[in-house]
């Protein structure tokens, strides 16, 4: 499908107007997702409850140059909870 970096995060209710959160994710849980996604092929998966789209997009970018075969059976950064 073209894709090789993925970022999950938690959706965070920006104002009153915007739509209520419907659950919190557990951080077990965007460990799963990460694992998952490295298992379907992409090579970067950031995954957490305050993860955003660009947050580390250039650090996954050089990461993926440097180590392209970089899989879950790293295991994962429990700092970012990423899977590299």
């Amino acid at each position: 499908m073209g894709v090789s970096i993925a970022t999950i995060g938690q959706y965070l209710r920006p104002t009153e107007q915007h739509l209520p959160v419907a659950r919190w994710w557990e951080p077990a849980e965007f460990d799963e997702l990460a694992v998952r996604g490295v298992e379907l092929g992409l090579r970067h998966v950031q995954a957490s409850p305050l993860t955003r789209s660009s947050y580390h997009a250039k650090k996954a970018s050089v990461t993926r140059r440097r180590c392209p075969r970089r899989r879950a059976s790293r295991g994962l950064d429990q700092r970012h909870r990423a899977v590299l």
